[in-house]
């Protein structure tokens, strides 16, 4: 499955991380991120990092709903013993 920016977005916001931390925990560059976050329009050399930047967030506790949705794992949400 292909995420797209907004789920990144979604993503970032869940998770209260500023897209200069998604991309150090991504290892991607803060500009491919801004690339992709961008028009949606993801170029061969992109695809790399829209995968580094989905295993991050996945990492950190989102899950990808189909190519539209974002929720935060239970396990992740304030308040729930893990």
């Amino acid at each position: 499955m292909t995420i797209t920016g907004a789920q990144i977005r979604a993503g970032r916001a869940l998770l209260g991380w500023t897209a200069r931390a998604l991309a150090k925990k991504a290892h991607v560059p803060e500009h491919s991120l801004e690339c992709i976050k961008g028009d949606g329009t993801i170029s061969a050399k992109d695809r790399n990092a829209l995968k580094a930047l989905q295993h991050a967030l996945e990492e950190g506790g989102i899950r990808f709903i189909d190519s539209f949705g974002v929720q935060l794992r239970a396990d992740k949400q304030i308040g729930v013993k893990r």
